[in-house]
């Protein structure tokens, strides 16, 4: 007969703490080598056919409001973005918000709120800083788009005004202005969108993404959810991302070990001059421009905030001169790859909006009416397109 020699029981405290601290030291290491992938294949992995594409923009939001503006010689371009992102019911927009909280910068989360509770809260959650930074999380922007106030409000805190202003009839000798600096997260379905007051306000003053699922999507988000069904939960991962992007609040406001606060970026005239080609030659543009007279300048802008977003996102990877972080190629690529992907999805919802109105479609039977006219004409309508119409629909 074999004798064993006893085995000795460790103390699980010591032990188990030192490895959870290294696991999660490697872990963050690891994010650190490759924040953006890491962050959009964590969010695939959660929410599939849908995570990727949308935290590829919302990834870049949460330090957009912490890093300085860029520089243009004559001014300086606004550096914040804002997601809008138009989807069915179903899709994951609240539960997307919901982790999106964890990881933005003074969240502000809501769905149903007046104007006037919106200031107070804004008061509320801002009041210890000097200029009032914050992540607002609006998961479902029906009810909010149809008050004009609030667009008005929401124009100001995430455009370059960086304030909110109410001068109503109520208190218009006492009208309120107050610096607050803001990014968003806006979702809501294509309904939310056939309204002026969004298409000329709010379109211009956020990355928009128009997501729909085809039946290759949904079986996909069916096994991948069924083969994670009974399996305990990992928060690892989340934690590290979390813990992440505090260490890059950490930079901005002054408390890092190591980093100082960035105050500006080194751009290349190579840089500066392909961006330049990249948007003269973006066909989706050249057709806003000839279908609705709005010049590539903000889609220009865009491009840029996309870079320096994703070069900070990066900053533990790049160069930093004179506390400028110096823009690298690999920001030029992603970036590139972002406004192509915002000035396709730009064109569809402005086209969808116009045929609305121009072939007066009104009906089910007015929208395939028009995909059979536009087939034979050999420009089928996207599945994205036929989605943003249908949101149009009056009977």
């Amino acid at each position: 007969m074999e004798i064993k020699e006893p085995e000795i029981e460790k103390e699980e405290s010591d032990e188990d703490e030192m490895e959870e601290i290294n696991i999660d030291t490697a872990e963050l290491e690891l994010i650190k080598k490759n924040p953006y992938n890491y962050i959009c294949d964590f969010y695939e992995r959660m929410f599939p056919r849908t995570g990727k594409r949308v935290f590829s923009i919302l990834s870049l939001v949460p330090c957009s409001i912490l890093i300085p503006k860029i520089d243009s010689e004559v001014k300086q371009i606004k550096q914040k973005i804002s997601l809008l992102w138009i989807s069915p019911s179903g899709s994951g927009k609240t539960s997307i918000g919901s982790e999106f909280k964890k990881i933005a910068y003074n969240p502000l989360s809501t769905q149903k709120i007046t104007p006037a509770r919106l200031v107070y809260e804004i008061n509320k959650i801002t009041k210890n800083e000097e200029v009032p930074k914050l992540t607002l999380i609006v998961s479902d922007i029906a009810q909010m788009f149809s008050d004009d106030e609030f667009i008005k409000l929401l124009e100001g805190v995430i455009g370059d005004e960086a304030e909110f202003s109410r001068n109503t009839m109520k208190n218009a000798k006492n009208g309120t202005s107050k610096k607050v600096d803001a990014c968003a997260y806006l979702s809501g379905t294509s309904k939310n969108i056939f309204d002026n007051k969004v298409r000329d306000g709010i379109l211009g003053r956020t990355s928009s993404l128009v997501t729909f699922f085809s039946e290759n999507d949904n079986e996909e988000i069916i096994n991948h959810i069924n083969s994670r069904m009974g399996k305990p939960i990992k928060n690892n991962e989340i934690n590290i991302i979390k813990d992440f992007y505090q260490d890059l609040y950490s930079i901005q406001l002054g408390n890092h070990k190591t980093i100082e606060p960035i105050n500006g970026y080194e751009i290349s005239e190579e840089i500066r001059s392909e961006i330049g080609r990249f948007v003269l030659e973006l066909k989706p543009s050249k057709l806003i421009l000839q279908k609705w007279g709005l010049t590539s300048a903000r889609i220009l802008e865009e491009t840029y905030r996309f870079l320096v977003n994703h070069a900070f996102l990066n900053v533990y990877n790049r160069k930093i001169i004179d506390n400028k972080l110096v823009i690298s190629r690999e920001d030029l690529i992603i970036a590139k790859q972002l406004a192509y992907q915002e000035s396709v999805q730009t064109f569809r919802i402005l086209r969808g909006i116009e045929a609305i109105d121009y072939f007066n479609i009104q009906t089910e039977r007015d929208l395939r009416n028009f995909e059979k006219k536009m087939e034979q004409k050999n420009k089928p309508v996207s599945k994205e397109t036929d989605y943003i119409l249908r949101g149009g629909l009056k009977k």
